[in-house]
């Protein structure tokens, strides 16, 4: 109803935007980067490897995220440009029998 707020869970698989605990829920660069829907970063360096800084104003949604996250705090989101190869080599090898079996 009008004026009210109401607590929800996020959808399953959806992460919630969370702010680093420590150092000022700054992204630790040396310790350990910010993951998905992690922040506060301030540079792309600051997130995991597949991920980047997500620069936002306010309490603008963050794509792939659950919450509204702190007022004008940013966080690592998936890189759309990023993409892991995997490469498999399969070896095939036929063995075929003689036709004319040498005496």
């Amino acid at each position: 109803t009008k004026d009210y707020d109401y607590c929800v869970e996020p959808p399953p698989g959806v992460p919630l935007l969370s702010l680093y605990p420590h150092n000022d829920n700054d992204c630790p660069a040396h310790e350990r980067m910010c993951g998905e829907c992690e922040g506060d970063c301030d540079y792309h360096d600051d997130c995991m490897e597949g991920y980047i800084c997500k620069f936002r104003d306010g309490f603008e949604k963050i794509p792939g995220c659950a919450g509204s996250g702190k007022d004008g705090k940013d966080y690592c989101v998936k890189d759309p440009a990023y993409h892991t190869t995997t490469s498999t080599t399969t070896t095939t090898t036929t063995t075929m029998a003689a036709a004319h079996p040498t005496p």
